[in-house]
């Protein structure tokens, strides 16, 4: 796919700007009069007409390797833009424009247009490329290419989107790529209600590629279209005790290719969803409650139960086949000194019996931060995740337990002319996994130490030593890391000026010693006004130590403007 460097609309782009473009026009039309008549009444502060700020950045990224292929591009430059246009202080007209030279396959295109206007506090256009996010069943995660709406005067909400979350590739057999569909979606949200207190919101999206959109093969995966209708809803019983919910029902076609049905008693209008053989139905639901009796200590509870043919196309990666829930005690004593906070949750699958065998899983962890004085305080973590199945066969049971404790105390003083941070940061993770179709177990430990001291003086002048300890042990390497660095820092021409340079140095032993050296730069100028340059260098060299790894350098190197205006 070659570098992206202009802007390129396609037929389904012009129609969305049309699109937005109408409606634009409509609201601002609507809007006028009343925009002048508060414009008449603040003739004390009178109002801009048009007002203009944003931000750009300008970058230019170099990279060189020896002894090595390069990893990355010798030579690559972005740019993002960012703008909003401020109409009478009442509508607002934000837009973004990202571009960069580098290449990259399976992406997309790199130059993107969005425009999202805010019209008065209680209307937003989109248009462009844009992102919002609907309901937790419904549509969140996709970027689209369309149009949308999001109206909501008072307790009242409208959300409306249309527009391209997939844009269609046709197969290429030399890069094992099977295709993909341009898939249009559109997604709606009515609700009422104030979403901090008491609300109720119905949720609908549907999602349907377009079969004629590519030159299929016969590796080419088949066509979905996909229909969720969701219910969500909050209750605020008392102050100190609320709930929040949704309940959603998924339809999924596998494939719309496949012959419809046109026995079932469920008519839906074709334009909204075709029943047919390989059509699929299943539902999913969530609860929450938060309970606050008190500012010292709070509760929250939470289930999940998601079936497992429920699919939405609105989200990229939402598991399904899941029922968890999660408890999440809180407590702050002491004045605030002592803030301690719990999470436990369990998730297991196989919902309806139709796996081979169900896979648990349990999340638990432990946090207690402590100010025990202003000089001194210390911060424990623990964790612990497991992953089980129930397979009667032992070869083929499914084991993985992580556990991490860590330990951070940290104490404040006055010494060296300056103001003295000593933090040390201990942690152990330990890491049990069954092999599946093995009788054994791999077992990884690790341990790591870093002590950090901050030395600030008067002078602007700031020193940053590090040293940093770990050791990983499993059945097949014991590891060892040191690493020390040190950092000084400085602003030069009247505070203008802010540099700072590291010196790194650090030895790795497995079967055999290899060695660090790391050197990097860091400064920044700033031009008041008319923004900031950066320049970030490093350079790296490791001696490998023996015959099998390679001994190189990498040198890499960012050189950076940026302005707010």
């Amino acid at each position: 796919m070659n570098s992206v460097n202009t802007l390129i609309y396609k037929k389904e782009d012009v129609l969305n700007g049309n699109l937005f473009s109408l409606l634009f026009l409509f609201f601002l039309l609507i809007s006028t009069n009343s925009l002048k008549a508060q414009l008449n009444q603040q003739d004390d502060q009178p109002s801009q007409i048009v007002r203009f700020n944003g931000s750009l950045n300008l970058s230019s990224e170099f990279y060189n390797a020896n002894g090595i292929t390069n990893r990355l591009p010798a030579n690559t430059e972005r740019m993002i833009f960012r703008s909003n246009v401020s109409l009478f202080d009442q509508i607002q007209l934000p837009f973004e424009v990202y571009w960069t030279s580098q290449q990259a396959q399976f992406q997309q295109p790199f130059s993107q247009f969005g425009i999202n206007p805010l019209i008065t506090s209680w209307l937003q256009l989109h248009a462009g490329y844009f992102s919002t996010q609907i309901s937790d069943f419904t549509f969140g995660d996709v970027r689209v290419l369309g149009a949308g709406v999001d109206f909501h005067p008072g307790n009242f909400r409208l959300k409306i989107l249309y527009g391209r979350s997939h844009d269609a590739v046709d197969p290429d057999t030399l890069q094992n790529y099977y295709g993909s569909y341009k898939q249009m979606v559109f997604s709606a949200q009515l609700g009422y209600g104030d979403e901090s207190i008491s609300f109720v919101n119905i949720n609908l999206f549907h999602a349907k590629d377009d079969t004629n959109s590519i030159n299929r093969n016969s590796l080419t995966p088949a066509a979905n279209e996909n229909l969720v209708t969701s219910l969500g809803f909050g209750v605020k019983v008392i102050d100190e005790l609320s709930f929040n919910g949704e309940g959603a029902l998924s339809l999924f076609s596998n494939d719309i290719t496949a012959h419809t049905l046109s026995t079932t008693k469920v008519k839906l209008p074709q334009f909204l969803f075709t029943l047919r053989n390989s059509s699929q139905v299943d539902g999913a639901a969530r609860l929450s409650m938060s309970l606050t009796p008190s500012k010292y200590w709070g509760l929250r509870l939470g289930a999940r139960w998601i079936g497992p043919g429920f699919v939405t196309l609105g989200y990229s990666q939402l598991q399904n086949d899941l029922l968890e829930y999660s408890v999440i005690p809180y407590l702050r004593i002491l004045n605030g000194k002592l803030n301690i906070r719990c999470s436990i949750g369990i998730k297991d699958n196989n919902l309806r019996n139709n796996r081979a065998y169900t896979t648990g899983r349990f999340s638990g962890s432990f946090s207690a931060d402590y100010q025990v004085t202003a000089q001194y305080g210390f911060n424990i973590q623990y964790n612990n995740n497991q992953v089980k199945s129930a397979r009667s066969n032992d070869t083929l049971k499914i084991s993985n337990v992580f556990n991490s404790v860590t330990l951070a105390p940290r104490y404040s003083f006055g010494e060296f002319g300056g103001s003295n941070n000593l933090v040390l940061n201990y942690s152990y993770q330990n890491s049990i996994d069954k092999i599946p179709f093995l009788l054994s177990s791999t077992q990884n430990k690790t341990n790591m130490v870093n002590l950090m001291h901050t030395l600030s003086l008067p002078s602007t002048l700031n020193f940053v030593t590090s040293l940093l300890v770990n050791s990983v042990v499993n059945p097949v390497a014991n590891i060892k890391m040191y690493n020390i660095t040190e950092t000084a820092g400085h602003m030069f021409l009247d505070n203008l000026l802010t540099t700072a340079v590291s010196l790194g140095y650090g030895i790795t032993k497995a079967t055999s010693q290899s060695n660090l050296i790391l050197v990097k730069l860091i400064a920044v100028y700033s031009l008041g006004k008319w923004g900031s340059l950066n320049l970030n260098l490093s350079n790296n060299h490791i001696n490998s130590g023996d015959n099998i790894s390679p001994t190189y350098s990498e040198l890499q190197g960012i050189l950076q403007y940026d302005i707010n205006f």
